[in-house]
Order: structure tokens, then C-alpha cells, then sequence
């Protein structure tokens, strides 16, 4: 099987970062999660995905569980000189 590029330790390793979102109306509040740390709690292989992290998380301004998480991939390591 090939890599799995839906893991904490993928996303860690390939430099994105991953952010949490607050769906609140009135805050909005967002901030990037600590991929570091979160490898050395779950492992590297925890799936970094909304059904996986959300339940995890909640909004650090207004204590809300209505979270989300967004992906920003560092496309620089991602893409390969051509020729």
C-alpha cells in the first residue's frame, strides 16, 4: 500500500498546517493546531480529518465545540522541478 497522506505524521513531515476554525457567528476565531504535539499524543498515523479532530477540539476564544479544521498544504515541497 502506498503512503497515507491523511496523517497527523504526514501533514508534520510535509510542512502544512492544519488550523481549527470556530463556526460561532459571533467569534469566528481561528488558530493553527500544533502538529508537533498533537504526533506526540495521538501518533503519527492518527487520521487528520474533520470526523477524527473536531471531536477533539473547541474554540480556545469562546469554548465552543462548533469547530471545524482547514488544511494548507505547503505546495513548495509538494511540487517537483520540471526538466
Amino acid at each position: 500500500m502506498g503512503e497515507n497522506y491523511n496523517t497527523l505524521g504526514y501533514h508534520l513531515q510535509a510542512g502544512d498546517m492544519i488550523s481549527a476554525v470556530c463556526y460561532n457567528r459571533e467569534c469566528q476565531h481561528g488558530a493553527p493546531l500544533d502538529l508537533k504535539y498533537l504526533v506526540e499524543k495521538l501518533g503519527p498515523e492518527f487520521l487528520a480529518m474533520h470526523h477524527t479532530l473536531t471531536p477533539l477540539l473547541y474554540c480556545s476564544e469562546c469554548k465552543s465545540k462548533n469547530v471545524g479544521i482547514r488544511l494548507n498544504v505547503n505546495v513548495e515541497q509538494k511540487v517537483s522541478p520540471t526538466g
